[in-house]
């Protein structure tokens, strides 16, 4: 299994992926339209992906076998099918995970 972040495609147009977060604070304008969350999981899930958690209005990760991820998605860099490109605009694998705090040095 494989987990993927899926970023939705906000309603102003705007990239989130094009920002620093230092840059901007008004986060609100790369939300995606409720629609546009539920017609991506729609079509995610009618795939064969199954949702890791609940999406946010800025995305969703999803898991599935590797087949079926590089069959959707490609070889990395992941592009996003033209099928999912109306909800969808940037698949990526998530960056590991960082502890920080006291003992896990």
């Amino acid at each position: 299994m494989i987990i993927v972040d899926v970023i939705f495609r906000s309603a102003t147009g705007e990239s989130i992926l094009l920002k620093e977060p230092s840059e901007d604070r008004n986060f609100t304008r790369y939300a995606a339209t409720k629609e546009t969350q539920d017609e991506a999981v729609k079509a995610l899930t009618g795939l064969g992906f199954e949702l890791v958690g609940p999406p946010s209005q800025y995305g969703v990760s999803i898991s599935g076998p590797s087949q079926l991820v590089h069959e959707v998605f490609g070889d990395e860099p992941f592009t996003v099918p033209r099928s999912l490109a109306k909800w969808v605009e940037a698949v990526r694998i998530p960056p590991p995970v960082e502890f920080y705090g006291k003992g896990l040095e």
